[in-house]
């Protein structure tokens, strides 16, 4: 096991790995799909570790003002939700969460 991770963004919501307590933001490194670009965007490269969450959010679940606040504050994706849902977008709401865990048998 490397831990190793590709992270290619592509205009979408920023993207988060929340690694004890503290919170990274990723922004997009490219123009959305379907949009000309001089070159393809290279991956971010990532180590992760066990314990490690990768967060990915869709632009109705992303709040400019609130998410990072609730992701480092409360840690609660349900509570995010929550929040986008009261703001009352028409846009879709979509919150991928990937925890990385240890396969040694405990």
């Amino acid at each position: 096991f490397s831990g190793r991770c590709g992270l290619l963004k592509y205009g979408a919501a920023p993207s988060f790995l929340l690694r004890e307590g503290r919170l990274t933001r990723f922004d997009s490194r490219a123009l959305p799909a379907g949009l000309a670009a001089e070159e393809p965007a290279e991956p971010l490269q990532l180590r992760l570790s066990p314990g490690d969450r990768l967060i990915l959010l869709s632009d109705g679940a992303f709040l400019e003002n609130a998410t990072e606040a609730l992701l480092r504050e409360q840690g609660s994706l349900e509570l995010l939700l929550e929040t986008a849902a009261k703001q009352g977008t028409n846009d879709d709401m979509t919150v991928l969460v990937a925890e990385l865990q240890s396969a040694e048998p405990v």
